[in-house]
């Protein structure tokens, strides 16, 4: 079953490699920016089918327009990754570029954030990845403390919603990217030099995907089997995360995992060469991913 990933600020830099990379995994994407040229251009390359959305975020009305859009849509992911940084003394910046930051990183922000969380949890799941900075992670940056302070809140309000989600057992999954300096148009926009060396926008990427991979384990009844449907499965296991793939002598794997949560299998869809599962995190007394002792039955089982 293909996914349908939605993505902000797609003509450039981090979306822009972020619909490369889901593109060649097959995905359909949904891409907004503000400039359709450059989205026409990036769809015509990128071999997937693509819709597009051009939109600009700093205005409500856009953002207004974009949510009846997508009214027929299912979204699997959605990148929230629209925004630009202002650079200067808080004293002299321009009062326009300022509020302007503010309306994209903060105000449209939340807004596609609220929409995309509400249509998945009603859908039955989905992922969103806000993508934040390292900036939003520091007490406060002089010279781009607007900036700074925009990307706190993002970091904020996902910690915030994901634990909300976490104790409500819903399907939907959100997180935040945090990286540091990253080589994109952002630089010249925001008419900022770092001092540390940026990272390819390939790399971040590369890197917020290898984060996002989680599995389920589950127990398969008869280990004969090769194509297994639900009801070959127990339907009880655990979410973990991908740390690590070894890759073997005759096309074998051992996969190095993290326990998440225990979890019961609701769905389960093969579409080659994946299974795809849906599972409900399930409350279980005296269970804590996190404790060593849990890892290392994990990984036992590899």
């Amino acid at each position: 079953m293909q996914k349908t990933i939605w993505i902000t600020g797609a003509s450039s830099g981090i979306g822009r490699e972020f619909a490369r990379r889901y593109a060649k995994l097959g995905c359909r994407l949904i891409l907004t920016a503000r400039r359709t040229d450059r989205l026409e251009a990036l769809a015509a390359k990128l071999g997937t089918p693509c819709r597009i959305l051009p939109a600009d975020l700093a205005k409500e009305e856009d953002c207004q327009r974009l949510f009846k859009e997508l009214e027929g849509e299912t979204i699997d992911i959605f990148i929230n990754n629209a925004g630009f940084g202002v650079c200067g003394s808080y004293l002299e910046t321009d009062d326009a570029r300022e509020e302007e930051m503010i309306r994209v990183n903060v105000e449209a922000m939340a807004r596609l954030f609220r929409f995309a969380v509400r249509r998945m949890h009603a859908a039955g799941g989905g992922t969103i990845l806000n993508v934040a900075s390292s900036a939003g992670l520091l007490p406060g940056g002089p010279y781009m403390a607007g900036y700074y302070a925009s990307k706190a809140y993002v970091v904020s309000l996902t910690r915030g919603v994901a634990e909300e989600l976490r104790e409500q057992h819903s399907p939907v999954y959100v997180c935040a990217l945090c990286p540091g300096p990253v080589d994109t148009e952002f630089n010249d926009r925001a008419d900022v030099v770092f001092a540390l060396k940026g990272i390819t926008p390939e790399l971040c990427v590369e890197e917020a995907m290898r984060g996002d991979q989680m599995i389920f384990l589950v127990a398969q009844r008869d280990v004969q089997c090769d194509e297994p449907k639900k009801a070959d499965l127990y339907q009880i296991g655990t979410v973990a995360y991908v740390r690590q793939i070894l890759r073997l002598p005759g096309d074998n794997m051992r996969i190095l995992v993290e326990g998440k949560y225990r979890a019961q299998l609701t769905d389960m869809i093969h579409s080659e060469p994946y299974f795809f599962a849906r599972a409900m995190e399930l409350d279980v007394p005296g269970y804590n991913a996190s404790v060593p002792r849990t890892q290392a039955l994990v990984r036992q089982a590899h």
